[in-house]
């Protein structure tokens, strides 16, 4: 064989085997996009595919009337995808100083800023950036027509997404009440907000994103997505213009006594409905702002407004008549146990006083006299009678932060000698303002004690889905002669007793003042602090809408002055 044939030779093997195995690969290549391929895919897009939550659309939060007291608005965050397909760097080059000027004009920031940051994202082939977050919708349709992102998404690497921004368009007006959106890992939790969330928040949906290099992701349009159900709205008992009135007056009561915190609860007498609920609080701004809710929460001890029950235990045991009489001497003063009990020598509680006279000028001394004649060795009998009154149970409130009540009976460890006469002025017994004006409330309501509520109905896109009507706790909280008589002492607390400063002339007024000394946590009694209350209704002739204002440590201008 000569040369030249052994090389051709040669070079049909080495063709022969190129083949073979040219051969090889693509039948192996062909068996596997044909036998493995789905697999394959299953693996790559499971590894580069994600799911997300796609939050739903919040529900609105409603005044009685229908006003918004907190919905959702839809804003945008803008991103860019610096690697659009359509992208080149020409253009980008050419227009991200119009961009960038037009940005800065629009949001009023310097455009430096947005140019030195969209370079750098440019240089890091960054595919989801973000440039500018909460940007309204007018902002969005200018954003739009911009250079760059007026090429859309493919040609300008353009990228809107959409989040729900939670606006009260009343402002701080029953803040505490209508709640926040919180980060809590718990949830929401004050206020309406927490309450009723999970209607609001509604049914979260599903969509999916794809991983990037670098750990970026972008929304996935190929796969198929789980859409979002609306959140339901909730229909409040919040009277607008009801609650605009409280908060200005208790705030400017609160500012001329120079008081830590006061609260302010106004009530719909035959429904129970609340039409307006205020806390305020210094805030360490020199100012006073909503932040706890001390109508529900905070426990307290009630003064004098308890007298009012203690009276009408004595009258329902058939203990007294509004009409009997007691002699408080002329020293001002009692003593059970070593404590003295004084009406801080005040003339008209001195001498002899009906029970009418006793009450509407709030005597203590009356009041300790009457009960330690009585029930002196029943006080069973007593702590039995304020039981039935349901004084000793929680309400059961839509919102959470009720507090308990606080009334001991005589097998507690806490009970003493004391305990009887103390209790019957309002010390030794704790109740949050809502349950005390739940009880004022039901006198209001001839006998009948209603729960407080702050929602009507709740609905979706207009259509009604629950509605919530009157609850009664009790029928009767006592018989209809001990309500009259408890009517006729309220009305005389204001016709010529402790809260004669609010008797008006346009409508009358039935209540109860009190002043409740609080013991500090160091000092105990020895530094005084006082919690001053009125609680009733108005008007006293047609008991429309009862309400119970409540001020904590008044410093200036007197502590029983509410009006």
């Amino acid at each position: 064989m000569s040369i030249k044939e052994n090389i051709i030779f040669r070079a049909k093997i080495t063709y022969f085997f190129m083949a073979l195995v040219a051969v090889s690969i693509i039948s192996k290549a062909t068996y596997v996009n044909i036998k493995e391929g789905n697999y394959l895919d299953s693996i790559k897009w499971g590894q580069s595919l994600k799911d997300i939550e796609i939050e739903a659309n919040r529900g609105d939060i409603l005044a009685t009337d229908g006003r918004l007291l907190a919905t959702s608005l839809p804003m945008y965050e803008i991103r860019m995808d610096t690697r659009a397909p359509g992208l080149d760097s020409k253009t980008f080059s050419d227009s991200i100083d119009v961009l960038c000027q037009s940005l800065g004009r629009l949001f009023m920031k310097d455009p430096q800023k947005y140019k030195d940051d969209l370079l750098a994202a440019h240089r890091a082939g960054k595919r989801y950036h973000l440039v500018e977050r909460r940007v309204n919708y007018n902002q969005l349709q200018a954003i739009k027509k911009f250079p760059i992102f007026n090429m859309g998404r493919n040609k300008g690497g353009f990228i809107v997404e959409l989040e729900n921004i939670r606006w009260y368009p009343q402002g701080a007006l029953a803040r505490r009440t209508i709640g926040f959106i919180s980060k809590d890992p718990r949830g929401n939790q004050p206020g309406l907000e927490g309450a009723f969330d999970t209607w609001l928040r509604g049914e979260a949906g599903v969509g999916v994103v794809q991983k990037k290099a670098g750990g970026e992701t972008i929304p996935f349009s190929g796969a198929n997505t789980v859409e979002p159900k609306d959140g339901g709205d909730v229909l409040s008992t919040i009277d607008i213009n009801i609650q605009d009135v409280a908060e200005a007056s208790l705030l400017k009561r609160l500012q001329y006594h120079n008081a830590h915190h006061g609260t302010v609860v106004v009530m719909e007498v035959a429904t129970g409905e609340i039409k307006a609920i205020v806390n305020l609080c210094k805030n360490g701004h020199g100012g006073y702002s909503e932040m706890y809710n001390y109508a529900l929460g905070e426990s307290i001890e009630p003064g004098s407004t308890f007298k009012l029950m203690t009276y009408m235990a004595m009258f329902e045991d058939g203990k007294l008549q509004i009409t009997d009489s007691i002699n408080n001497g002329h020293t001002g003063s009692v003593t059970f146990h070593k404590k003295p009990v004084t009406d801080d020598g005040r003339r008209e509680t001195m001498g002899w006083l009906t029970v009418e006279k006793a009450f509407a000028h709030s005597s203590n001394i009356s009041i300790t006299k009457f009960v330690d004649r009585h029930y002196r060795g029943k006080e069973r009998q007593f702590i039995d009678r304020l039981y039935s009154m349901n004084l000793n149970q929680k309400l059961g409130l839509e919102l959470i932060g009720e507090a308990e009540p606080e009334i001991k009976n005589p097998t507690s460890r806490y009970w003493s000698g004391l305990s009887l006469t103390q209790m019957s002025y309002g010390y030794e017994v704790r109740m949050a303002p809502i349950h005390i004006l739940t009880f004022y409330n039901a006198v209001a309501n001839d006998g009948k004690m209603v729960r407080p509520r702050f929602v009507k109905k709740l609905t979706r896109h207009g259509v009604t889905e629950k509605n919530y009507d009157i609850e009664v706790i009790k029928s009767s909280i006592a018989s209809d002669a001990t309500i009259r008589k408890a009517k006729r002492m309220m009305e005389a607390v204001v016709e010529y007793g402790t809260a004669r400063r609010i008797k008006s002339d346009v409508y009358p007024i039935a209540g109860k003042s009190g002043t409740a000394q609080v013991a500090n946590e160091k000092y105990g009694y020895r530094v005084r602090k006082y919690y001053a209350t009125f609680v009733g209704y108005f008007p006293a002739d047609r008991h429309k809408y009862s309400m119970i204002v409540s001020i904590y440590d008044p410093s200036v201008n007197g502590y029983g002055d509410l009006a």
